[in-house]
């Protein structure tokens, strides 16, 4: 399998990102659009059941909607996404970048999508689904992880201007950016011009790979459509780190909330089910 080209390398190395357009075929994307159809209604029918949003569950309410901006982590209840996670033509870039054998560090699906009936899964206070500018390194650090660390990010969705696209500013990975105080570690407002920033718009398939220091934001999703992406972050395995410490926990909590609803399920309780569509 072909690496990166040196042009591709340099411009990785001068913008802190890389646009791999259509990197997975339809059908490929159609098993990954499948797959997290069946998390989601899985998850919230098991919040449903429990009265409470899974850890996994990352849902705001945007007026009246109700949406599903985040699934994480995925890989230990998704065969599928940890498969991809595994695909050469994922890896064998990351490689050409690290210069030595990428470790998986996290793996999230990101929805912005309206969740129909506004099921009670709300799990935070924020306005809507959008993320605020920030680097990725000023949260993977507290767990020993290195800016080296890469992210890549395959979009299912076709993502447009109005569907809340990732948003870069080329070349900010080079430098130290202003923070707000507290947390969550997200830049100080006006610290981006917004003349400096380029939103990532591809079809389906392609693949986004980021630097972990890198300045990034996505806004709201304007449409009634999901604008869903699969992100899985490496870090090089020179860096040693203990295996899965940035999710291990939330993990555990994951399987505990669901292995209360097979029991729900296995006890012959009626449960509710959910549907997306």
């Amino acid at each position: 399998m072909a690496g990166l080209t040196a042009e591709q390398r340099a411009r990785y190395d001068k913008d802190g990102y890389l646009v791999l357009p259509a990197l997975f075929n339809r059908r490929e994307v159609n098993s990954m659009a499948n797959e997290a159809t069946r998390l989601a209604q899985w998850q919230v029918a098991i919040s449903l059941a429990l009265g409470a949003p899974t850890p996994r569950l990352d849902v705001q309410r945007r007026g009246d909607d109700v949406v599903l901006r985040k699934l994480q982590p995925v890989n230990d209840v998704s065969p599928v996404f940890a498969r991809y996670s595994r695909d050469e033509r994922l890896l064998h870039p990351l490689r050409d970048l690290l210069g030595c054998e990428p470790v998986l560090m996290e793996e999230k699906l990101n929805y912005k999508q309206v969740l129909p009936g506004s099921p009670d899964v709300v799990t935070g206070d924020d306005p809507d689904e959008s993320f605020p500018f920030h680097t990725d390194i000023a949260y993977f650090w507290l767990d020993g992880y290195p800016i080296e660390t890469v992210s890549s990010a395959i979009s299912i969705d076709e993502t447009t201007i109005d569907n809340g696209p990732i948003i870069v500013v080329p070349g900010s990975h080079k430098r130290q950016w202003p923070h707000r105080e507290g947390w969550p570690p997200v830049l100080a407002d006006g610290a981006v011009d917004e003349a400096d920033c380029v939103p990532l718009l591809a079809p389906p398939g392609s693949v986004f790979v980021f630097h972990s220091a890198l300045v990034h934001a996505s806004s709201q999703n304007h449409t009634r459509e999901p604008r869903r992406i699969i992100i899985f972050s490496h870090y090089p395995e020179t860096h040693r780190v203990e295996f899965d410490k940035r999710n291990r926990e939330l993990r555990r909590r994951g399987r505990a909330a669901e292995e209360r609803y097979e029991e729900l399920v296995y006890s012959g309780a009626k449960v509710p089910e959910y549907r997306l569509r």
